[in-house]
């Protein structure tokens, strides 16, 4: 026996169980194939007769076929397939239905498809006519009228776009259970399908679609308030980021598009979230310090300043959402160290190293883009000869000044500048280390310079000697000092002061 499989258009018609199938075999093993019940083919696949196809070949008996094409050539086979199928079994409401829906999908694929090639048949009948002028007639002038096309788009479901009541209507179900049904097959195919071969009601289907709607339109609030949240979150940790780049409240607002008043409240929040003290914290006026973690500051800069001091002087010394300035920011240590601790920071240097150092030259005076005044302003100037060729090339540069004299004058300058902008209880601070020269002697400049905070009416608040981390000195030197009974310098000053 040759194999034929469904056609596409029974898709979804319910088939026999196998206890009932199995008795159509035995009936037709023992009738025989009767006649009238052929199977009906329709593009060489099964159109009708599918349970009698399978109940064949359990029985092992040859079916008898027709096409439909020769039988049925004006019908609808989708119109066909309803009218066969429908009362053979009894079907529910919510079948009838979706047997129905099912038809008037089928339909208006069909009156497409036939309807192509009847405009296709007509075309080459035309063209036929035109050839050889039969089946016209002549007008006046020469020409020739054509034949009225036939159309089969009348079928037997009726207008194209029936109303949800003629549909409920034709399909012998109420409005309410084809509007049910409607929905299942628009939005839950599963449910559809299961209505369809009677393991569900139409009814209970809905009630589980409405079920499946209100927990996917929770979920998704859910999820569109989670997402509004994260997106929040994440603009208030912008807002925070800008504000701590000394950006105002009113520029943060216009820049991310909220409301003046909603920048003020995130900045309150993150002002007044618990800060704990760095791991580095001291508690002497000697530090010293390991290795730092590399995370702040370019490590590779020359004069890099150890983390672990930032930290202390800002855990020491300044609130979360107060100002630091740095003019010598150097490879941009004060500047992460002052971000992670909640500070506000602007930094700057002769020859920036990062986008977020300002370029200025602090002797010329305060930077018009800095805020008017700093709570804290750390100063890491060149540490005189010491620095000599390590930085740029700028009539500025302090590292380069020959002359002590002349490395003094810029320092006062930077002092008085400085000063002019401190906060009524802010604190200066600088950080320096004195000069051994060839011959031994050391420049104490703490002492010098110290003397340029008192003549700016600074008071010094607390002196602190900050070890070095690495060797500084070399063998030979170490054994030049025992020779000639000397002491070499192993420390840096770090000096806070106060306005009076």
């Amino acid at each position: 026996m040759n194999e034929h499989e469904d056609h596409e258009i029974t898709t979804g018609l319910p088939l026999m169980e196998k206890e009932d199938l199995q008795e159509l075999a035995d009936q037709i093993l023992s009738q025989g194939f009767q006649k009238g019940k052929e199977i009906v083919l329709f593009e060489g696949k099964i159109l009708d007769g599918r349970n009698r196809y399978r109940a064949c070949k359990i029985a092992k008996v040859k079916p008898r076929f027709v096409k439909f094409e020769k039988g049925h050539l004006k019908e609808n086979p989708w119109d066909f397939v309803w009218r066969e199928n429908l009362s053979r079994f009894h079907a529910n409401e919510g079948q009838r239905c979706a047997m129905r829906i099912l038809l008037e999908e089928g339909t208006a694929k069909w009156l497409v498809q036939r309807q192509a090639e009847e405009e296709e048949a007509e075309r080459k009948a035309n063209e036929a006519r035109s050839k050889y002028a039969k089946g016209r007639r002549r007008k006046k002038g020469g020409k020739f009228k054509k034949k009225a096309s036939r159309s089969s788009t009348g079928t037997a479901t009726g207008d194209r776009n029936p109303s949800r009541a003629a549909r409920a209507k034709r399909a012998g179900v109420s409005p309410a259970i084809q509007a049910k049904m409607d929905v299942l097959k628009l939005n839950a195919p599963d449910l559809f399908e299961a209505v369809l071969q009677g393991k569900m009601t139409a009814a209970r289907a809905y009630r589980e679609w409405r079920k499946r709607e209100r927990k996917r339109k929770l979920d998704e609030a859910r999820q569109g308030a989670a997402k509004r949240e994260q997106e929040k979150a994440q603009t208030q940790v912008v807002a925070w980021d800008l504000w701590l780049d000394c950006h105002s409240e009113q520029e943060i607002a216009e820049r991310l598009g909220v409301g003046l008043d909603t920048v003020n409240v995130w900045i309150a929040l993150e002002k007044s979230a618990p800060r704990t003290p760095p791991d580095s914290q001291q508690h002497f006026d000697v530090w010293n310090f390991g290795p730092s973690s590399g995370d702040a500051g370019d490590t590779d800069y020359f004069g890099h300043m150890p983390p672990q001091v930032v930290e202390n002087l800002l855990w020491l010394f300044t609130e979360p959402g107060q100002i630091i300035f740095d003019p010598f920011a150097g490879g941009g240590t004060t500047y992460d160290v002052a971000k992670r601790m909640g500070r506000r920071v602007w930094t700057s240097d002769l020859a920036p190293t990062a986008t977020f150092i300002h370029e200025h030259d602090i002797l010329s005076g305060w930077p018009a883009a800095a805020p008017p005044e700093a709570n804290l302003i750390l100063l890491d100037p060149p540490y005189f000869i010491q620095a000599r060729g390590r930085y740029c090339k700028h009539k500025s540069q302090m590292g380069d000044m020959a002359e002590l004299s002349a490395f003094m004058e810029a320092w006062g300058r930077v002092v008085q500048v400085c000063r002019e902008h401190l906060s009524t209880q802010g604190h200066l601070a600088f950080i320096i280390s004195p000069t051994q020269m060839k011959d031994g002697t050391v420049i104490d400049h703490a002492f010098q310079m110290a003397q340029d905070c008192v003549k700016a009416k600074l008071v010094e608040v607390r002196r602190v000697i900050v070890t070095y981390n690495t060797q500084q000195a070399t063998g030979q030197q170490v054994e030049w000092a025992r020779a000639h009974r000397k002491l070499l310098k192993l420390y840096r000053d770090l000096i806070v002061w106060a306005n009076e």
